[in-house]
């Protein structure tokens, strides 16, 4: 059992090297292992990949259902691991899908979600602590969260990415995942013209 690690996700890979950096801070400090969640259909290429960064562990979920994201699979995915493993910090990429995702994880675990984090600590008494902006960024809000696990959500380009030179242990977790109850008829990509928000140097 993976009992209080600190886990990383990001649809992203930029944002999940940077959630990296910052889940590496925590772990150090609660001693504990760093892993990092890779779920989809086909992706082992990418668990590869974040497993020359960071992580102690990538814990790999590969699924058809999960080619496409979707909040319901993906969270349902998420809350079954968390229950097995029960990690006590999971920071997730605050992106569209990170937000709908983690709101959606907290819902189903009774969790704590702190949303819109710029920094995450540890406490002298072991809870996690975040800051955000409060009052259109005149004021930082400091926030404690005292459930496990505790759900964050990190804003992007807070942290550096994680720099590459180790080698995690990939465990590949075979998961049932139910049926979502709404039912993806067409995807269509929107063009894009712009640089993503999560991937500008200057915001």
């Amino acid at each position: 059992m993976a009992e209080n690690e600190v886990w990383v996700y990001s649809e992203n890979k930029n944002v999940c090297l940077e959630l990296l950096t910052a889940g590496k801070e925590l772990s150090e400090k609660l001693n504990v292992p760093l892993a990092s969640l890779v779920l989809g259909h086909g992706v082992k290429d990418v668990a590869e990949e974040l497993s020359e960064h960071e992580p102690n562990k990538i814990y790999l979920i590969d699924h058809a259902s999960l080619e496409r994201f979707d909040s319901m699979s993906y969270a349902a995915a998420i809350e079954t691991i968390v229950k097995q493993e029960k990690p006590k910090i999971l920071l997730i990429g605050a992106t569209k899908r990170g937000k709908e995702l983690a709101g959606r994880l907290a819902a189903r675990l009774n969790a704590g979600c702190m949303s819109e984090c710029t920094e995450v600590d540890i406490g002298d008494d072991g809870s996690v602590i975040a800051k955000r902006a409060a009052y259109a960024g005149m004021a930082v809000a400091t926030e404690k969260c005292k459930s496990t696990p505790a759900i964050v959500l990190l804003k992007p380009g807070r942290y550096e990415k994680a720099p590459s030179g180790g080698k995690g242990e990939i465990v590949e977790l075979s998961l049932e995942i139910p049926e979502p109850s709404l039912k993806l008829i067409e995807f269509k990509p929107k063009e894009i013209k712009a640089v993503r928000v999560e991937e500008a140097e200057v915001v």
